[in-house]
């Protein structure tokens, strides 16, 4: 029942009054319940919570009563009941033919335990929240929180991001900037970056966290900035600030904020020759040299966040018909998107079972990750584009199979065949085959031969009577070596 509610927009809680006591008894059944008390000997008039079959006989009930709306606008179990709407304004409509029904049938509900009109609700126990928290966290007081940093030394300068979710999901990324830099203005890069990267998460409430005294005081207007590459940042990044619902900055200690730190200093050692397997990515540009969004960077598609990329082709996926029959993720967004299932009734309850592990955000489809942060579907073309990348790309290691689509699952990306388009990408790679180690095992099984040798063991046997020939001989005597064959 939790999973049914999934890509609904508004849920509205009910509880039944008393549950199994509005059901009444059966005049004749009511003194097969009775019971001595001090006071005398008592029946009960209404169904009691001791009967064997209370649940069931109580399930019946619910069932008939809103037989219309279950698993259309109503999910049902006990005395626990929910309406659902895909869009909020059609709830109001639901829950008016609900409490028809309620009414009709004369049940009552118990208002301090009834939740009306939220995205998040405490169900059979379970927690249910807005699926698109899971990435986008667009509820309000929702805050998602970055730690950011900035290093620059000799041999350049680097930014450090560490994203965490109210979940503790966290999103973390070294950035080299390919251009001299400041300390004070590496700082700033990494605050604008940072507001960047969770714009694309659709972020609208945001803490940030950050060692530089300089950037945090110009931001909350306590300092004055003077230098004009420093007020060119201030421009920007009060730009972006006005974009959030909330925003909040806060200088804290270097010991409070070691992880951007480490991954800043990453960023501002390591040269490109010697990144190996490590992903950086690649600032061109300062942020106060044209447009900040439009600056180039150079990344590897392992290196890049799978929550962050743009959806505009998501949202012309299905635009074209012949694409819907060979894209796997067409069903799923069409359920998402208007509820469409199968035509038929046992294949729709596996379809439902399947599509409750999918969640819809930005009309692009992502899959629910016990491990971590949900994971980006891919098509068939992007799926053959991030293996030939992570495999074979800039920052290529030939991984294996196995090992190749356990790291495209650790950036974020599913399809259903990976495992298998792994393994098959590892064993046509060109080069991949050159550098395997050679293998001495025959091609098929070795027999064992009786002769080590020619002419040492021989088979002889006598043929005929074969017709006359000259010299009145009518046998043939025909010998054979056994390891050449030779007669």
């Amino acid at each position: 029942m939790v999973d049914a509610t999934a890509g609904h927009e508004v849920l509205t809680f009910f509880d039944a009054w008393s549950g199994y006591n509005q059901i009444k008894m059966h005049p004749q059944d009511q003194e097969k319940t009775a019971f001595m008390s001090e006071r005398g000997i008592y029946c009960y008039k209404v169904m009691p919570f001791g009967l064997k079959n209370a649940g069931s006989t109580y399930q019946r009930l619910v069932n008939k009563m809103f037989k219309q709306q279950i698993g259309k606008t109503m999910e049902v179990y006990i005395d626990d009941m929910v309406v659902k709407s895909k869009k909020a304004g059609m709830h109001m409509e639901h829950l008016a033919d609900t409490f028809q029904t309620l009414r009709e049938f004369k049940m009552k509900l118990n208002p301090s335990k009834c939740s009306f009109g939220v995205s998040s609700g405490k169900f059979l126990g379970e927690a249910r929240k807005k699926e698109s928290l899971a990435i986008t966290g667009n509820q309000d007081g929702e805050i998602w929180t970055l730690y950011i940093d900035g290093a620059s030394n000799a041999r350049g300068a680097g930014v450090g991001l560490v994203l965490q979710s109210p979940k503790g999901d966290m999103i973390v990324q070294a950035i080299r900037c390919e251009f001299k830099a400041t300390n004070n203005e590496a700082e700033y890069e990494a605050l604008i970056l940072g507001m960047q990267m969770v714009s694309g998460l659709k972020v609208r409430n945001l803490r940030v966290y950050s060692d530089s005294l300089l950037v945090v005081n110009h931001v909350n207007n306590e300092y004055v900035a003077r230098d004009p590459k420093m007020i060119a940042y201030l421009k920007i990044a009060t730009e972006r600030k006005s974009k959030f619902r909330t925003f909040k900055i806060t200088q804290v200690p270097r010991e409070q904020n070691v992880e951007a730190d480490a991954l800043a200093t990453l960023g501002s050692t390591f040269q490109p020759a010697e990144l190996s397997n490590i992903p950086i990515t690649h600032v061109l540009t300062p942020a106060i040299q044209g447009e900040p969004d439009q600056r180039p960077m150079k990344e590897d598609v392992h290196t890049q966040c799978a929550w962050c990329h743009s959806a505009q082709g998501a949202r012309t996926l299905v635009s074209a018909v012949g694409q819907q029959d060979a894209d796997w993720r067409v069903p799923y967004l069409n359920w998402l998107r208007d509820g469409t299932l199968p035509e038929d009734r046992k294949e729709a309850q596996i379809f439902r079972i399947k599509a409750s592990r999918y969640i819809m955000i930005d009309n692009i489809l992502f899959r629910k990750s016990l491990a971590g942060p949900c994971l980006r579907c891919l098509s068939k073309e992007e799926a053959e584009t991030v293996l030939q990348d992570v495999h074979s790309g800039e920052y290529e290691n030939h991984a294996g199979g196995r090992s190749l689509s356990n790291k495209i699952l650790r950036q974020g990306y599913f399809w259903p065949t990976m495992r298998a388009d792994a393994v098959n990408h590892a064993k046509r790679c060109e080069s991949c085959q050159k550098a395997a180690p050679a293998i001495h095992q025959p091609a098929e099984p070795m027999h064992p031969i009786i002769s080590p040798w020619s002419f040492m063991m021989w088979g002889m046997d006598i043929v005929g009577k074969l017709p006359r020939a000259p010299g009145n001989r009518v046998y043939m005597l025909a010998m054979t070596d056994y390891l050449s064959k030779w007669i």
